[in-house]
């Protein structure tokens, strides 16, 4: 599915539609600038390219990519149990974006790690990359460990549509 959503450019017309919306949410609404602080439209479209153009290594270590979800899983088990209790207290804004930066710093580190440890250096640099361009960029810079590859800023966003999905359904499955 990604491999026909990078080849018919499904994936890069989600990135821009992405960016459409929120170019119409510029203003000073508590929602607005909610979206700000989340997505870094600049580089959506990035790091689906990045996505794209490297879809052959991901393809070449899916399965071993896959196979480190317990571990993962584990690694994340005392920072998951934290984001859930924060999340069920009504927290603020601020609170809550803190509080997801937290968990997503610590989960990716530890798939990223893991990765690195059983699959080697391309797929972590692949995951590294991706995770770094996941992140929003309320979040603090995370430091390349594995990538000498990809996009060379270190500016954090978000991807766009498959990616984005993929990993918002891995963290979910983490906090169950």
């Amino acid at each position: 599915m990604s491999k026909d959503s990078c080849q018919s450019k499904k994936l890069e017309s989600s990135a821009v539609c992405m960016q459409d919306f929120l170019d119409q949410c510029q203003g000073t609404t508590d929602r607005e600038q909610l979206l700000q602080r989340l997505f870094d439209k600049e580089k959506i479209i990035e790091t689906v390219r990045y996505f794209c153009s490297s879809l052959n290594i991901y393809e070449q270590n899916a399965k071993c990519i896959a196979n480190q979800h317990e571990m993962v899983i584990n690694c994340t088990r005392d920072e998951a149990v934290r984001y859930r209790t924060i999340y069920g207290g009504n927290p603020t804004y601020d609170v809550l974006i803190q509080a997801n930066c937290r968990f997503n710093k610590i989960a990716m580190s530890c798939l990223e790690n893991y990765v690195f440890e059983n699959c080697g250096l391309a797929a972590a640099e692949f995951i590294e990359t991706i995770t770094i361009g996941q992140t929003p960029p309320s979040c603090e810079p995370r430091e390349r460990k594995y990538s000498q590859t990809g996009p060379k800023d270190n500016s954090q966003c978000i991807t766009a549509s498959i990616w984005t999905t993929v990993i918002l359904l891995f963290i979910k499955v983490l906090l169950k």
